[in-house]
């Protein structure tokens, strides 16, 4: 949409619109400027008018709420007073932040947070406090405080959205699954690969992702580095040596390395006979679990840290 129709659009809450709509028109600007070097970015880039946005008003300060994406079918265009909005005084934000009179100021308030998730389902909001100049004279002091906070304000939703798409591309690149088993036990393994696979995840079988002639050690690290998860089939044939000492040890680098985007699943399964084997030293610091050999394709799906949401249907009936 044009922004002369913005303040026109239709939408949820009572509106922004002039002088107010400005400012958030600089910063749409600003924003397109800094994503005009970037084409795939800005292809995943929600635009301004379409997201929901929250304008607290204060007399000398001002705090603006900039959604990451849109929950309804409309956008949300909302306008308070900063007195009516906020608990905190604003003399005395001021005071704690003396430079905020000429600068912006991204800020993290988790109770903010859940107060727009819960009142306006706003999604990962930027939360951006500023100066609160909506109109200047031309070449004035207060228009180049207004040019330079409305850059600055671009740059943070700039910023903020390279990082959501970089991690979404990290999750994108790292979603495989780890099996990690004695060969004896490679036909109970197998069948697990081809349920996971067969319900969208992506299993990281040796048998499935080596070509022949592959060195084994590489392959192996590079199986871990596209991973979020590692799962250990811990029976009487494992054995804490060789190759599968390595990657427990590359597991667990993972794991430092990836924080909650990683997660290490040890199952302790019986064999035949219900005897049982020994869990590693250095996985016994995470979390195992007995499992019978038909219950474990449920503890995998439950521990791992991505989920599958996307319904379809199936092509080939």
């Amino acid at each position: 949409m044009s922004w002369a129709d913005y303040t026109r659009a239709k939408h949820f809450g009572n509106g922004i619109f002039l002088p107010y709509s400005d400012l958030i028109a600089d910063i749409a600007f600003n924003l397109d400027n800094l994503l005009s070097t970037n084409p795939i970015l800005a292809h995943n880039v929600i635009p301004i008018p379409n997201r929901d946005i929250v304008l607290v008003k204060g007399k000398r300060i001002s705090l603006l709420a900039v959604s990451s994406n849109t929950y309804r079918h409309l956008p949300l265009f909302q306008t308070y007073e900063w007195k009516d909005f906020l608990n905190i005084d604003e003399e005395v934000f001021i005071r704690d932040h003396p430079t905020i009179n000429k600068d912006s100021l991204v800020i993290n308030a988790d109770n903010l947070y859940d107060f727009l998730l819960e009142n306006y389902s706003m999604l990962d909001p930027v939360l951006i406090i500023f100066p609160s100049i909506f109109q200047a004279s031309k070449d004035s002091i207060e228009e180049q405080i207004k040019n330079n906070i409305t850059y600055k304000m671009a740059k943070s939703i700039l910023d903020k959205e390279i990082k959501s798409y970089e991690e979404k591309k990290q999750m994108e690149n790292n979603t495989e699954v780890f099996l990690s088993h004695k060969s004896d036990d490679k036909s109970l393994v197998r069948e697990i690969a081809l349920t996971l696979s067969s319900i969208g995840y992506s299993p990281w079988l040796d048998e499935d992702k080596m070509k022949a002639g592959a060195n084994l050690e590489r392959s192996i690290r590079s199986g871990f580095e596209n991973s979020c998860a590692a799962v250990f089939f811990i029976t009487p044939n494992f054995k804490d040596e060789g190759y599968l000492a390595s990657e427990i040890d590359y597991a667990i680098a993972e794991k430092r390395e990836k924080g909650d985007k990683f997660v290490i699943i040890t199952l302790l399964i019986p064999d035949d006979k219900g005897s049982y084997g020994e869990v590693p030293r250095l996985l016994k610091s995470y979390v195992w679990k007995e499992v019978k050999p038909i219950q474990a394709i449920r503890t995998i799906i439950e521990a791992l840290p991505i989920e599958l949401n996307k319904v379809s249907w199936k092509r080939n009936l």
